[in-house]
């Protein structure tokens, strides 16, 4: 490649050899990013954070503190004579006509509503529906209005808003993490309460990016930061191109040897897939039976894709429409080949049936997730750190040789002996 030429290899191996260290550096460190939430991809959700907040809020005391978490909270808010006993706290309450508040801490005298945007957007009017609530409710109120920045809440869902001072905003940073170190003051010798607050600490702490990791040193000059862009750009991403180009042929070549296979065919999408946007889908497609009808050419066929959410197995019909393109085939809706033909439709249907997958999903086909030899999905965009995409590069052979033993076994055989 031409482009090659822009970069000394030298210099590449020397910035190769640094971000290894670095990288050594980073995941033995003792990381915000290590919590429950965040690993299960859940640490965005607003409905796991209520239900923390309820967790503190209601079902967890301090053994020998005076005040609880709530107090504690209330006093961060600002709320002055406060009598715990006297609030009640509800969690996702339905104010019908007026929507569902994340919170409503209430008393006598005051009415506190409290709600959470991660990253969602406010609903119509929201903010100002809540306002009306609180007024029909004929009592003082405050809506706290929490994010992850403080910023303010849409224009539109504070239009008409009649006391601007009874709307304050508030964020996980500057509020939410005091109080929870008080709280984990309070528990500090109790040890499955502390663990509990120290995994929402380290959620939040991810969440807005208090700890983030710097990669101190790695880029010096513009000349590095071309040279890792040139890395990832060319090197990595034309690596990982062919990394799964060999992958998939190497499970044709596999799968295509057995004898009920009449022919294989791959379609080669692989640098639409690494373009972000772009909706190429490599794949290859096993040929297992062909119909002829009307002039037309119809085959049953087992086919793996390779879509962004990961790797997938797919059963249904092709429609072959010329000779002209050896790739010239399309799927037919699942349904709509059984108004085409009936029978073949019902013939393969049951075996389908038969393989007794209860993971099957219908789109186009029927579908499901092809797992890896660690029974794990397989992303081929994810080209992180700590991608297990990245391990093919030495381990491909085997996990080709998984694949292809599994598609075999469990879907070509059964298929046929059903």
């Amino acid at each position: 490649m031409e482009e090659n030429k822009e970069f000394d290899n030298k210099k590449l191996k020397e910035l190769i050899d640094k971000s290894k260290d670095l990288m050594k550096d980073y995941l033995s460190r003792d990381s915000s990013e290590l919590n429950i939430l965040n690993i299960i991809g859940k640490a965005a959700d607003e409905h796991n954070h209520s239900k923390i907040l309820n967790t503190l809020f209601t079902k967890i005391y301090p053994k020998n503190g005076r005040d609880s978490f709530l107090t504690l909270f209330l006093k961060k808010l600002g709320i002055e004579n406060i009598d715990e006993d006297e609030f009640s706290v509800e969690r996702e309450y339905r104010c019908d006509p007026y929507g569902q508040m994340d919170f409503k801490i209430e008393n006598e005298n005051l009415c506190i509503v409290l709600e959470i945007k991660i990253y969602a957007k406010d609903g119509p009017k929201q903010l100002r529906r809540y306002e009306q609530y609180c007024l029909e409710n004929k009592k003082d109120y405050k809506i706290f209005y929490l994010t992850l920045d403080g910023h303010k809440p849409s224009e539109q869902s504070i239009k008409g808003f009649e006391n601007e001072n009874n709307l304050k905003y508030i964020n996980f940073k500057e509020h939410i993490l005091p109080w929870l170190e008080d709280c984990l003051y309070l528990v500090k010798d109790e040890e499955i309460k502390a663990s509990f607050i120290l995994q929402y600490i380290s959620t939040l702490k991810n969440l807005i990016e208090e700890d983030k990791y710097k990669m101190a040193g790695l880029i010096e000059k513009t000349e590095d930061a071309r040279a890792i862009a040139f890395l990832y750009e060319k090197v990595l991403k034309d690596e990982m191109q062919e990394i799964l180009e060999s992958f998939l042929y190497g499970i044709g070549e596999r799968v295509g040897e057995n004898k009920k296979v009449l022919q294989y065919i791959f379609f080669n999408n692989i640098e639409d897939y690494y373009i972000e946007k772009c909706s190429g889908v490599p794949s290859i497609s096993f040929l297992l039976e062909k119909f002829e009808k009307d002039g037309r050419v119809y085959y049953f066929n087992f086919a793996i894709e390779v879509i962004k959410d990961g790797l997938i197995g797919c059963l249904g019909f092709y429609e072959y429409y010329g000779k002209n393109n050896e790739n010239n085939y399309d799927w037919i809706k699942y349904k709509e080949m059984k108004n085409i033909d009936s029978h073949f439709f019902e013939k393969w249907d049951k075996k389908i049936r038969q393989l007794n997958r209860k993971d099957l999903k219908t789109f186009n086909a029927k579908w499901f997730y092809l797992l890896d030899s660690q029974r794990k999905k397989i992303y081929f965009n994810d080209i992180s750190p700590s991608s297990r995409t990245l391990d093919l590069i030495d381990n491909i052979d085997r996990e080709v040789d998984y694949l292809s033993k599994y598609i075999t076994e469990n879907i070509i055989e059964k298929l046929f002996n059903n």
